[in-house]
């Protein structure tokens, strides 16, 4: 069942990112959400190895930047998942606030080698905006997915 729900978010998530572009000011990341779930109820390992298969996946699908989401996501789900054993998973506001924590890291990893290799990058302003949009539609995203991960991690 987790196996089926992680392969259901991969195909959402690619479409969404591919599609919904248009339309939105910011794409819901659910690639990210599902990485920075599996890392919260499964530690730093698992979080890491599904962030890196993710970000391959993005990178080869997207075709460009290879191997860049691969190391933001693989560093988000390790950081996520380092926090496993410290974090209250029952309150409702968890999911939330490591989904914009983890928004929020994912987007400054990116940016941060972004600038080391000198691409441009629009102005600040353009990307703030973006990135708080990204976070609150990754939010919700996670208050929707976030039942389901509890149920398939277990937990009553």
């Amino acid at each position: 069942m987790r196996l089926l729900g992680l392969v259901v978010l991969l195909v959402l998530g690619l479409g969404l990112e591919t599609t919904v572009s248009l339309y939105l000011p910011a794409v819901p990341d659910l690639l990210l959400v599902a990485v920075a779930l599996e890392a919260l109820f499964y530690g730093p390992r698992q979080g890491a190895v599904i962030g890196l298969l993710y970000g391959l996946i993005e990178d080869i699908y997207l075709g460009r930047y290879i191997g860049l989401n691969a190391l933001v996501k693989t560093l988000v789900g390790y950081g996520i998942g380092w926090g496993e054993n410290r974090i209250y998973r029952d309150n409702l506001l968890v999911p939330v606030l490591v989904l914009v924590t983890a928004t929020l890291a994912a987007n400054l990893l990116w940016l941060l080698v972004a600038l080391l290799v000198g691409w441009s990058l629009p102005p600040a302003g353009v990307i703030w905006r973006q990135v708080l949009w990204q976070a609150g539609l990754n939010s919700v995203a996670a208050l929707v997915v976030y039942p389901a991960a509890w149920r398939a991690a277990g937990r009553p």
